[in-house]
């Protein structure tokens, strides 16, 4: 019995000399990130350099660090998955207050807060003069579609903005979904009138407007349009830009004075007798001389005029308050002129004052019979 004691004794003797010295053994092997004394941080087991090192470590106070050969890798500029998480560092040591954006050696680039990356940051942002959109802390380098920034929204085509589109495009702006107009690869606040994919729409401060009737024209293209009800139904013009022309829509017996693509007069009209076959040519044509204080011949009339414009052979814009009462509406299909457009005085006075030898005149519309 005595001698099993002992044997116990001996062997729990020997576990504490075993346990004691792992302990010495592992006190021993303990590193340390620090500088020396010229201010060179390494890397040090034991308080020896250990110049076989090559990896990531920490300082006592917490600093991250990557080292080669033992020392800090100054020339180690990188983003890094380091340990599950992408930090960035810069010449050998992690930005830990770092709020920006950098770039992994693979190319992909990222936002940062403080060191990592930011996964709330969902942006487009101008960052080195160029447009980009981060989403989730990372730049789509591929993405395709409508992003917004931090005063605008942005078109995006493979990841770059795409400034040669000029339309409409069905998004959400504002928290108002609809079709929207983007010019430059931006979200522009124009009046214009742009095509979605089927036709082509009035535009009002940036977005479809289907309220409106009346005409419009493209700031992108110069052409000019009718519009109804939103929707462009009918093509008035491509050649006049922003210059100012005189527009007859017979169906409307109307006649208006357009400049920079937007109506600035309106008078009633009264243009040739359908009836009779004096029906005013459509067209585009151009205003040739100016005349006041004359006399309009022809089979059957003699016409004392103030005003006279005449735009195609014979026909032109005209006063007509000597033989007239009433302007607009019917009238032109039984009661119309022998082709010209009757006016008027105070609206012909008006117009002969605005318009030029050479102002072009678009007649459009009409009842043939």
């Amino acid at each position: 019995m005595k001698n099993i004691k002992l044997s116990f004794s001996v062997i729990m003797l020997l576990l504490v000399i075993l346990f004691a010295g792992s302990i010495s053994a592992q006190a021993k092997t303990k590193y340390v990130v620090k500088s020396d004394a010229n201010g060179v941080i390494g890397y040090y087991v034991d308080g020896e350099l250990d110049t076989t090192f090559n990896g990531f470590a920490v300082s006592p106070i917490g600093n991250r660090y990557r080292m080669a050969n033992g020392v800090i890798d100054k020339t180690y500029t990188c983003v890094i998955n380091e340990g599950g998480q992408a930090r960035y560092y810069r010449t050998g040591k992690w930005q830990m207050n770092f709020t920006g954006f950098a770039q992994s050696n693979t190319g992909n680039r990222y936002r940062f807060t403080k060191g990592v990356i930011d996964t709330s940051y969902t942006l487009a942002v101008k960052e080195g003069g160029v447009i980009r959109y981060y989403k989730e802390g990372m730049w789509r380098k591929g993405f395709n579609g409508i992003a917004k920034g931090s005063t605008n929204y942005w078109l995006f085509k493979s990841g770059s903005v795409d400034t040669e589109f000029a339309g409409l495009k069905w998004c959400t702006i504002n928290g108002k979904k609809g079709w929207h107009f983007f010019k430059n690869g931006r979200f522009t606040l124009a009046e214009t009138v742009a095509a979605t994919n089927t036709a082509y729409y009035y535009v009002k401060n940036g977005t479809l407007d289907l309220s409106y009737t009346g005409y419009a024209m493209s700031k992108e293209t110069g052409y000019f349009y009718q519009i109804v009800k939103g929707k462009a139904v009918s093509l008035i013009s491509d050649k006049v830009g922003n210059e100012l022309f005189v527009l007859a829509n017979l169906d409307e017996q109307k006649v208006y004075l357009v400049k920079n693509g937007k109506v600035i007069y309106t008078t009633d009209c009264v243009s040739g007798n359908v009836a009779a076959g004096h029906r005013t040519p459509t067209g585009t044509y151009k205003i040739y001389t100016k005349e006041t204080e004359r006399y309009l011949t022809g089979p059957g009339y003699k016409s004392y005029v103030h005003y006279w414009m005449p735009f195609n052979g014979g026909i032109g814009l005209h006063d007509a308050d000597e033989w007239r009462s009433e302007y607009g509406g019917n009238i032109y299909k039984y009661n119309g002129s022998h082709g010209c457009i009757n006016l008027p005085k105070k609206a012909a006075k008006y117009i002969f004052k605005m318009v030029k030898k050479g102002t072009t005149v678009v007649v459009v519309g009409g009842a043939k019979k």
